[in-house]
Order: C-alpha cells, then structure tokens, then sequence
C-alpha cells in the first residue's frame, strides 16, 4: 500500500496496481490490532488514489470516515492525512468553507508529515480572507524558504500562485507555475 501512495502522483495506474497487491496480502492478516491499523492505512492510502483518479466524492466519503474512525487511535498519521485529504477534497469540490471549517475544527492535527497550514491558508484565500490569510502566508513563506523540510518550498509556491490568481493577477499565477 504504501507503494501505491509513493506512485499515485506519478502513475496513478501503477499506483492501482499496487493497491491490489496489497489487498492481497491484507486479506492474510489475522483479525486484531495489526488488521485494524492496516484497515486505517489502507484506507488512507485509497483515498489519495481516490483523489487522483478523480473521483473526489468517493475520496472524501472515505478520508471523513477514516478520519473519525482513527482519532486517537495511535499512530496518529493516519487521522492526520485524512483530515489533510478531506479538506483538499472539499476545497477540490468548491467548497472552501467546509475546508476552512474542517481545518480549523481539526487544527492541530498530530503529525511527523505536517501541519494543516497550508490547507488552512489555501481556503482562507479561497473563502476571499486573504487578509486573514496574510500572517499565515508569510510564517510559510519563511518556513519555506528555511528549506528545513523537504519540498515546502514547491507547496508555497502552488499557494502563493492561487493567492495572486485569487487577487487577479494572473500573469504571476502564471509565472509562478510555470
């Protein structure tokens, strides 16, 4: 499974395959806390192919319900990423005070991998809160560009684009992008 989300941004059909791999082995696992912790990954990592497949409703369908079953059950990554997947899916879907509003009610979410930051900012500026948005923007930008953490500095970027195309500067959107 955790094959399948390294590819699911590359090949989302290698990806797929390599979900049925591991579906495979799932079903040798015995009942108890191990099947139980590989339900949470599983899920969590169909999601994300979910995502990129494009069929967000099913995605998010599957990241709320991963995300209530896996609060508080430890490790706590599995909540984390499908609270991050949820929101992107609902800002995916045009929904971005569900976003905000998910985003907030879950903030802090525990995690080696992350913040909701950037999830956070993103529909502050999708909500037309850029002013709201602006202090969050800039202890990610500088964050950022820290280069502490291993490709923050393109995930700014992608919001940094969205904050000019939400401000009407597309030509920056643009350059930013490209």
């Amino acid at each position: 499974a955790w094959t399948s989300f390294l590819f699911v941004s590359v090949d989302v059909k290698a990806s797929r395959r390599y979900l049925d791999i591991a579906e495979a082995a799932r079903a040798e696992i015995a009942p108890g806390p191990v099947a139980d912790r590989s339900e949470l990954f599983w899920d969590t990592m169909c999601c994300s192919v979910l995502v990129f497949e494009g069929e967000i409703e099913a995605a998010l369908a599957m990241a709320e319900r991963t995300a209530r079953i896996a609060a508080g059950v430890p490790p706590a990554e599995c909540h984390a990423q499908s609270v991050r997947d949820a929101v992107c899916c609902q800002l995916l879907l045009g929904r971005p005070h569900e976003a905000l509003a998910l985003a907030t009610r879950s903030d802090p979410i525990r995690s080696n991998f992350g913040t909701l930051d950037y999830h956070v900012a993103l529909a502050q500026v999708a909500v037309g809160d850029i002013e709201g948005a602006k202090p969050l923007l800039q202890r990610l930008a500088h964050r950022s560009a820290s280069g502490r953490t291993r490709m923050e500095a393109g995930t700014m970027l992608l919001v940094l684009a969205e904050l000019a195309r939400a401000e009407g500067d597309l030509d920056t959107a643009r350059r930013l992008l490209l």
